[in-house]
């Protein structure tokens, strides 16, 4: 029997301006460093995953308590919402799906899996924000 093709990635990329990107300078002004830390702890969480991550009630209560580090749910949750202003997340996924995923999130992880010379990546159409060719 075949191994299943793995969704997730091992690493992601990281721009060297990541900080210096108004979205998260605007998040960090908003939020303080936990903005950014939690932004970047979700994107491991997502691409660990693949595209997208889970985020009900209870994926926001586990991630909180996952962070260690004093972050309560209602601090996520303010950080989500910055972030989602900031498009750094997409609101429509998050409300129609309960997903975190983003146009930027899902180019970069197919770019990552077309550098890894993966043969199969695929993103399911119902969560699909990049065009269709």
């Amino acid at each position: 029997m075949a191994r299943p093709s793995k969704l997730g990635l091992d690493y992601f990329p990281m721009d060297t301006d990541y900080f210096s990107d108004e979205k998260f300078q605007f998040i960090t002004a908003k939020c303080g460093w936990m903005g950014e830390f939690v932004c970047i702890r979700l994107l491991a969480k997502i691409y660990r995953n693949g595209y997208f991550t889970k985020w009900t009630e209870d994926d926001r209560l586990l991630f909180a308590k996952n962070l260690n580090q004093g972050i309560t749910v209602n601090k996520v949750n303010q950080i989500i919402d910055e972030a989602i202003k900031r498009d750094l997340f997409s609101a429509t996924m998050l409300q129609e799906n309960s997903i975190l995923t983003s146009h930027g999130i899902q180019s970069r992880y197919i770019k990552a899996c077309t550098d890894s010379h993966r043969k199969i990546i695929e993103i399911d159409p119902k969560f699909n924000l990049l065009p269709t060719k």
